[in-house]
């Protein structure tokens, strides 16, 4: 029987981790994130030019061998999702960001709502906040001109490695409570499905020879099988290494009620 699934997660909760970790399991086919705003899908190309067979339009574009669809029909959404879930043997599945593709592509949840009994929904959180803002900072900076090359290759792979970095600490205070909100959210559309496993990352991150067979048993596939994974945590765990600016950070949050997760 194969096994419907789809990973609901907010950005910075550790979802590329979670989706390598499955995917390295035989029975298991997790893919990224689809449905973005510029939905990629595999196209056929027109012989000898490799762009595409005709032209673009208003609704799609045809870049190299692969089709930006950039205003999808729900045929095509629905098209879609029903190669996901038949793609293989054993659980099948893909990765909906809230609330960016959730608010995007409604038509995928009512599919997603419609599979009823069949469909597994794994709740990948993060519930400490703080953290996601300065991960989303050290990601920005990682993507930006020569420190950017020099973050990437120096302190990605090892947190031995990582420089602390000086955050913009207003914004970060502002991300924070925006995904704050944004996880109630997140919460009530979960509740929404009847099969649901939630998986924190940190927990995932610290003991997953706890987390991810209790996961593979709830997607139905062999809990035993040992997992890897190429992605590498690029921060460390503690935020006062990896803040320069810590103090600034901690008296910002001390009246925002979300003072706790600075020291988790």
């Amino acid at each position: 029987m194969k096994t419907p699934f789809v990973v609901l997660f907010q950005e910075r909760s550790g979802s590329t981790h979670l989706s390598s970790l499955l995917s390295s399991h035989p029975e298991v086919n997790c893919r990224a994130e689809d449905f973005s705003f510029d939905w990629y899908r595999p196209t056929v190309a027109a012989a000898g030019d490799g762009e595409g067979s005709g032209p673009p339009t208003s609704r799609r574009k045809l870049i190299g061998f692969r089709e930006r669809v950039l205003d999808p029909t729900r045929a095509q959404i629905e098209g879609h999702l029903a190669e996901i879930f038949e793609s293989g043997s054993g659980a099948n599945g893909f990765k909906l960001k809230h609330p960016n593709q959730t608010a995007r592509y409604p038509e995928v949840l009512q599919y997603l709502e419609a599979l009823g009994d069949r469909l597994r929904v794994v709740h990948l959180d993060r519930e400490n906040v703080i953290k996601r803002a300065v991960s989303k900072q050290v990601l920005v900076r990682m993507r930006q001109g020569r420190e950017a090359a020099h973050l990437r290759n120096e302190n990605l792979m090892r947190e031995l490695e990582f420089q602390p970095i000086r955050i913009d600490v207003p914004e970060a205070v502002r991300y924070a409570g925006t995904v704050e909100r944004l996880r109630t959210e997140l919460a009530a559309l979960v509740d929404r499905f009847p099969h649901v496993h939630r998986v924190e990352y940190d927990d995932l991150a610290r003991r997953p020879h706890e987390v991810v067979p209790d996961l593979l048993g709830f997607l139905g596939v062999d809990p035993a099988v040992p997992l890897s994974t190429g992605v590498h945590k690029a921060t460390p765990d503690a935020l006062s290494d990896a803040v320069e600016n810590f103090e600034e950070l901690a008296v910002a949050v001390n009246d925002t009620g979300m003072a706790h997760h600075l020291g988790g």
